[in-house]
């Protein structure tokens, strides 16, 4: 049976990446099992899978991340060839999350939270401080979020998985709302095509509101009121690094990227029902939270 030779071989060459150095090709050939047998999902699914337990070992090696010890031209090279090919996979990781199958949007999001912990620890090991792989996150969040083909199978494995367990998740996932939904907003700093009155972006925002009150209000988590109290981090903090300073654990920084989060989506075009549903929630949800309640006159007013 083609199915499961496909998935034999791509057990059989990770097999070969994890044991040797040498057998780093690998990776590629893995690569082309997705391109060539796209249309079968539990072979893109088992190439998918691989790969992700192939980076989560590099990524533990070091071998991803760049050091001041990089000084061999070779290891160099080696380490620039792994990072763009990694770099390739988490493209692919986030185009899955456009399919229309939830099954497949759902793996792919794990496998980026996944990822993303693998790198916050592996920087954190390098430098010794905590720094929060932010970019890596809010591009993964932003194809989450603005996507017309999002099912409520993914928007609420985000909450439940990640956002109501993880105080450094829900905290960064407030701000990098805030930045998506910022009128000047752009991910490639170029401007976006078409004004917001044109028919794709207006439709592009339609899906970003449904997708990100969805999630906000799956969020059951409100901010915690002091510090000792975030007790769980998606993203380790090396050893040597005190807690007392970093804003993942500062009630006053997860306040206000609540309260900024919240105003911004209630700048965008809101439908009626959405309107009407933030209206509902807002004594119970919204108020008690936020920095200064009377910065919400604006969207009352309206």
């Amino acid at each position: 049976d083609d199915g499961s030779s496909v998935i034999e071989s791509v057990r059989r060459l990770e097999a070969g990446v994890l044991s040797s150095q040498n057998k780093l090709n690998n990776i590629v050939d893995i690569f082309n099992i997705v391109k060539t047998d796209s249309s079968d999902a539990e072979a893109v699914f088992t190439a998918l899978g691989s790969l992700g337990r192939v980076y989560a070992a590099l990524w533990a090696k070091g071998l991803l991340t760049r050091s001041k010890d990089d000084r061999d031209s070779a290891s160099v090279k080696v380490k620039e060839w792994l990072r763009d090919n990694y770099n390739q996979y988490i493209d692919l990781l986030r185009s899955t999350l456009q399919k229309p199958e939830a099954a497949m949007q759902v793996m792919a999001l794990k496998q980026l939270m996944q990822m993303l912990e693998k790198e916050g620890a592996a920087v954190g090991k390098v430098s010794g401080v905590y720094e929060f792989p932010n970019e890596s996150y809010l591009r993964t969040l932003e194809a989450v979020l603005d996507n017309d083909n999002a099912s409520d199978h993914v928007l609420r494995t985000l909450a439940d998985s990640y956002l109501n367990i993880y105080d450094d998740l829900r905290m960064y996932f407030y701000r990098d709302l805030a930045k998506i939904a910022s009128p000047d907003y752009d991910p490639f700093k170029k401007t976006r095509t078409g004004e917001r009155g044109s028919g794709t972006v207006v439709e592009k925002a339609e899906a970003f509101v449904q997708n990100a009150f969805a999630v906000l209000n799956m969020i059951r988590v409100m901010p915690k009121r002091k510090a000792e109290q975030f007790d769980s981090l998606w993203v380790p903090v090396p050893s040597e690094t005190g807690r007392a300073d970093l804003a993942v654990v500062s009630p006053g920084a997860h306040k206000k990227a609540f309260s900024e989060a919240w105003l911004a989506f209630m700048r965008q075009p809101l439908t009626a029902d959405i309107f009407k549903q933030t209206l509902q929630t807002m004594h119970k949800r919204i108020i008690p939270h936020m920095n200064d309640p009377r910065s919400l006159m604006d969207f009352l007013s309206n």
